[in-house]
C-alpha cells in the first residue's frame, strides 16, 4: 500500500489534494452504486427471463450465467473497495494535517452488496442443484 502520510508541507497544495481526493472518493463511491443499480437490474432481468423460458438447456444457461455475473460482481466489488479505502485513507490523512473532519468509512455499502450478492447466489446454486436433478 503506497504512504498516505506523505503529506505537501504547502497548505494550498494540500488543500487541493484534499479537494482532488475527496471528488476521487465522491468518484468511486458513485460508480460503485451505480454498479450495484446495474447488478440488480440485471440479476432481476435474468430472474424474469429465467420464468418465461421453458426448457431445461435455457435454464442451465442462464443459471450459469449468473454464477459468472456473480463472480465478477464480487470481483467488481473489492476492486472498488480498494480503490475507495486508497482515497480514504489519503483523504483522512490529509484531514488530519489540515485540522478538518476526517471521512467517514462507508464501510456497510460494501458489506450489504457482498450479502446481496450471496444471497443471490446461493439462490442460484439452490436452483441449478435443483434442475441437476
Amino acid at each position: 500500500m503506497p504512504d498516505v502520510a506523505v503529506i505537501p508541507q504547502d497548505p494550498n497544495v494540500a488543500l487541493e489534494e484534499f479537494k482532488s481526493v475527496v471528488a476521487e472518493r465522491r468518484f468511486v463511491m458513485t460508480s460503485y452504486m451505480q454498479a450495484i443499480a446495474f447488478y440488480i437490474a440485471l440479476v432481476g432481468f435474468v430472474g424474469g427471463q429465467y420464468f418465461a423460458v421453458r426448457t431445461k438447456p435455457e435454464h442451465l444457461f442462464l443459471l450459469a450465467f449468473m454464477l459468472v455475473v456473480n463472480t465478477l460482481a464480487w470481483l467488481g466489488a473489492r476492486k472498488f473497495r480498494a480503490l475507495a479505502d486508497h482515497a480514504i485513507d489519503r483523504e483522512a490523512a490529509l484531514a488530519r494535517d489540515l485540522r478538518v473532519q476526517p471521512p467517514y468509512p462507508l464501510v456497510w455499502g460494501y458489506l450489504y452488496a457482498l450479502a446481496m450478492g450471496a444471497l443471490i447466489e446461493l439462490g442460484v446454486l439452490a436452483e441449478l442443484i435443483r434442475q441437476l436433478r
